[in-house]
């Protein structure tokens, strides 16, 4: 009865700490299920297949990861909440200082502050790298990325 007794207890604690520390994979399915994310993206996940479209890219727990003109914030969406704590997720997106663009240019990054205004919970550590070359050119130091 021991036995049994400490073998029940070995298994609460392994489930709790299991529980405390999911997975990647785990978090990027939690944040494709966020309320945070638009009804048009949300009916792109079947078609994208986020936990397997993420997995596939190697993105690991304490990664840092840029990702390029995200246009609609399709992977911006899953991968804030994921990475959040986690990790960190940079966006690099066009550079509203550069002047003669074309207008989507100006309106997405400003959309997309908009929209992590809204949602802090999700959006506060995700930062901004303005790029539009060759006007503005660098993505950050060099080795400063492990996924892009």
């Amino acid at each position: 009865m021991k036995y049994i007794f400490l073998s029940v207890i070995a298994i609460m604690f392994s489930v709790s700490a299991y529980a405390g520390n999911p997975t990647f994979a785990e978090q990027v399915a939690m944040g494709a299920q966020g309320e945070h994310r638009s009804e048009s993206n949300r009916a792109r996940d079947q078609y994208r297949h986020p936990v397997e479209t993420l997995k596939f890219f190697g993105i690991k727990d304490g990664d840092t990861v840029m990702e390029i003109w995200p246009g609609g914030g399709w992977y911006t969406e899953i991968l804030a909440p994921a990475m959040r704590d986690h990790g960190k997720l940079i966006i690099a997106t066009w550079d509203p200082k550069v002047e003669g663009q074309p207008s989507y240019r100006y309106d997405l990054p400003k959309k997309m502050e908009e929209t992590f205004a809204k949602h802090p919970e999700v959006y506060d550590q995700v930062t901004f790298e303005y790029f539009s070359p060759p006007e503005s050119p660098s993505l950050g130091e060099a080795g400063s990325l492990d996924v892009i």
